[in-house]
């Protein structure tokens, strides 16, 4: 069972709830200003929903920083947050993404392993994925292959004057490899109890941003076909992309593909984003119910356009702070030939919004 809602349901007794969530990009601007009040606020309220919501996991599908070297604020916000749920007894899987630094998150992963999380930067040699058993290993509920985010080397030998189509063919046969290997090993190894596969990667036709995401290979090489998570997959838990959404498409309150989407919006074109998290709910029986639980309370970012008369417009109408909100940011884009100084008036009205 699927269900979107405000308020999660209470969980049923002896239910294993896992929280999934991905793409915080700690340490992220939008253009020239900052977002750690943004992240700090989210993270807060984050901590806050997995206490309210009795989370036992949470699974954060890549992409924790923007870049390889965070700010070290972002990087005391991130390890605050691994403490601060090790004291609450939440457990937590974490796969790099394409922004992470494999070689940054390893470095820590025996300290933050003591503290019950999973750090996975990597696929063994042997090409079956890290299997991670939550709760532990003695009675587990739920199986994880963690597979992180993987380059177009790692899933193919590189050869010389590859047609294009060859190419992607290759990488997508790669990407049907690793996910079938995992699947194999969950069915041989731990059969009788149900499987979440975890990626970072492009599913072709999903819905993208293309001035927040960074391209993971041009020209759709780097897509991966619905056909290669294998229907052993209880749940596959997916990041990458900043809309919330799920696969296959067309299926009633949304199928267990899924984005769990950036939880703030990293750019005016995802301000009209309905940000969430997803809630799998894994009952004793070893069925699985799938919430989305919306994020509140972030920034309000707002792009208008028009002409300048439009926008002036606008500006009038858009909702004033609340106590306790971030200041909204708005964008405007103007789509008439007026003069820059002709657009004085435009600034003005902005400020009546902040003063």
């Amino acid at each position: 069972m699927n269900t979107i809602e405000t308020l999660l349901p209470v969980k049923n007794a002896g239910a294993y709830r896992i929280l999934h969530t991905a793409d915080w990009h700690l340490g992220k601007h939008l253009m020239d200003q900052e977002r750690h009040e943004d992240h700090k606020r989210f993270l807060d309220y984050f901590l806050d929903t997995v206490k309210n919501h009795s989370i036992d996991a949470v699974i954060i599908s890549g992409d924790i920083f923007d870049g390889v070297n965070p700010p070290a604020r972002s990087e005391e916000l991130y390890y605050t947050t691994l403490t601060k749920l090790h004291d609450i007894g939440v457990a937590t899987v974490i796969i790099s993404g394409n922004h992470d630094s494999p070689t940054m998150l390893r470095s820590a992963s025996s300290i933050i392993g003591k503290l019950g999380h999973h750090i996975i930067t990597d696929v063994p040699e042997t090409g079956t994925p890290h299997i991670v058993l939550l709760p532990n290993s003695e009675t587990p509920r739920v199986a994880i292959a963690a597979i992180p985010y993987m380059r177009e080397g790692d899933l193919r030998k590189v050869e010389l004057d590859e047609a294009i189509d060859d190419v992607r063919e290759r990488v997508r046969t790669g990407w049907r490899d690793l996910y079938t290997a995992a699947a194999n090993a969950l069915t041989t190894l731990h059969p009788n109890i149900p499987a979440i596969a975890t990626g970072h990667l492009t599913v072709t036709g999903g819905e993208t941003n293309k001035d927040t995401e960074r391209e993971i290979r041009i020209g759709g090489v780097g897509d991966v076909d619905l056909s290669a998570f294998p229907a052993s997959f209880n749940y596959v838990a997916l990041g990458h992309l900043h809309r919330p959404q799920s696969f296959p498409k067309n299926t009633q309150s949304g199928g267990h593909i899924r984005y769990a989407g950036s939880p703030i919006a990293l750019g005016f074109s995802e301000g009209s984003h309905q940000k969430a998290f997803q809630i799998i709910d894994v009952e004793p029986a070893g069925t699985l119910n799938i919430h989305t639980l919306p994020i509140i309370g972030n920034r309000r970012l707002t792009q208008l356009r028009g002409t300048i008369q439009e926008l002036e417009t606008q500006i009038e109408e858009l909702a004033q702070p609340v106590e306790g909100e971030l200041q909204p940011w708005v964008e405007l884009v103007l789509t008439s030939d007026e003069t820059v100084q002709s657009a004085d008036s435009l600034s003005a009205s902005l400020k009546k919004l902040v003063t």
